[in-house]
């Protein structure tokens, strides 16, 4: 049993190395972008890409862009949100979520730019978020 030993720590030690950095890409057609609960293409369908990369540490970035139509502008143009952010272990089983992201519209709606930055926990399949911005969606309040 002894001699089983350095073999088991050599086996952890492979193991404790096999976290490595990822990308991810999606691309997808969806028949209403809502976000937040309000539609962002007028109730029609949207093009939308996001690209994300996890660090093994836990920190993570990203962009994601998507067509957009609001009732203030007809046409359809583009939002681009790029991201910022680490997760980070609490307890066992229950992580923090700490980042930041800026909103850019194109055309007439670049009043609509916006910045915010998060904080949140999950724990299994439950997680929440509290998001703050100075300049909402071009509301100074």
């Amino acid at each position: 049993m002894l001699a089983l030993r350095p073999y088991v720590v050599l086996v952890g030690l492979f193991d404790a190395v096999t976290a490595a950095a990822q990308f991810t890409g999606t691309v997808a057609a969806v028949s209403d972008y809502r976000f937040r609960g309000v539609s962002l293409s007028q109730e029609k369908p949207a093009a939308q890409l996001t690209v994300t990369y996890d660090a093994p540490a836990g920190g993570y970035a990203g962009v994601f862009a998507s067509t957009v139509e609001f009732a203030a502008s007809s046409s359809t143009t583009v939002q681009i949100v790029g991201f910022l952010g680490t997760a980070m272990p609490i307890t066992s089983g229950v992580h923090a979520d700490v980042g930041i992201n800026y909103a850019a519209f194109g055309g007439a709606l670049r009043d609509y730019n916006y910045g915010e930055v998060y904080v949140g926990a999950s724990s299994g399949e439950y997680s929440a978020r509290v998001h703050y911005s100075p300049d909402y969606f071009g509301v100074s309040e």
